[in-house]
């Protein structure tokens, strides 16, 4: 398919859709931040909500103006995984053991774990998505957007209810 040739199918709806995950993980980050106070999470973190902004202005430009302005669709290859590499690394870096151990108690006394658990198995349904499905078509960014949503959601739960523990 032509680059800049316009998809089929894609409506205000959808846009506005693929910006709930987006919201999800931004109150996500939120409540993090709130715990860990670490500037490469934060940064690593921008360049991850950067990345989901400008590919849900993507779906808006092609769904009001019917142009497909390709940057920002195509950024996300390179923000969002530099993105989380620096979240993994400031996490990986995190010197407070005490924290640390507080949110695996946490986690695991909750009940939170399952919410972690559904929203790393969405996560890996978006990886096989983005290896297997055409990025143009309407119907597998539906499938994408709800699964990403519900990961997102998923992921906030479990650490909502990890925070109220620690």
């Amino acid at each position: 398919m032509e680059e800049s040739k316009v998809p089929e199918g894609f409506t205000l709806a959808m846009a506005l859709l693929d910006a709930v995950p987006v919201v999800f993980f931004c109150l996500f980050v939120l409540v993090c931040a709130s715990v860990l106070k670490d500037s490469l999470f934060l940064i690593g973190s921008v360049l991850v909500i950067t990345a989901g902004l400008l590919k849900v202005c993507w779906k808006l430009v092609i769904a009001v103006s019917r142009k497909n302005i390709m940057f920002l669709n195509k950024q996300m290859r390179y923000l969002m995984p530099l993105g989380f590499v620096l979240i993994i690394i400031s996490l990986c870096m995190h010197t407070d053991k005490a924290a640390l151990a507080a949110f695996m108690h946490a986690m695991t006394g909750s009940g939170a774990w399952i919410f972690f658990i559904l929203g790393f198995t969405g996560i890996s349904f978006m990886v096989y998505f983005a290896k297997h499905n055409d990025q143009m078509d309407a119907r597998s960014n539906w499938k994408e957007q709800f699964t990403n949503a519900l990961s997102q959601l998923a992921f906030l739960i479990g650490f909502l209810l990890c925070r109220t523990l620690l």
